[in-house]
């Protein structure tokens, strides 16, 4: 899957008109990454977000590919971040979810999650990348988010 990555990625920083051939792919994700989705931000930063190693990742790319920050979250089960939506202010908001009972949810959230039993989260980092609150949503036996708009 990596592979596949660096040529998406390769591709939409190059434009749709240039292709990438094997000699020129760049790696600007690690392997084990699954991408579930991008954006982009006014000046050309990429925002990627899915799954490394079963944890949750939100990845900060500038116009030039180099890596601004990464933000990994999760717990001892399987995490995924499959939304993700740029704020006004800068602010990055994502969605997804996890089956880690000890998912690091902000205080107030509902903390019933099994093996089991997914439950959707929504999560928001400021501008630098920063946990501003990830917060749990419980809709019955397992639950899931794969869109968030802001």
């Amino acid at each position: 899957m990596h592979g596949a990555t660096a040529v998406l990625l390769t591709t939409v920083l190059l434009g749709p008109s240039l292709s990438a051939q094997n000699a020129d792919r760049v790696q600007f994700l690690p392997p084990g990454t699954s991408p579930a989705a991008l954006v982009s931000d006014s000046v050309g930063n990429l925002y990627v977000c899915g799954s490394l190693n079963d944890h949750g990742f939100v990845t900060k790319l500038s116009p030039d590919g180099s890596t601004l920050f990464r933000f990994t979250l999760g717990g001892s089960g399987s995490d995924y971040v499959r939304s993700i939506a740029l704020g006004p202010d800068g602010a990055i908001f994502a969605a997804g979810s996890t089956l880690s009972p000890d998912f690091p949810a902000t205080a107030g959230s509902v903390p019933e999650v099994s093996e089991y039993n997914s439950r959707a989260f929504v999560l928001k980092l400021d501008r630098s990348g920063n946990l501003q609150y990830a917060t749990l949503i419980n809709g019955g036996s397992s639950t899931y988010c794969d869109g968030v708009a802001v």
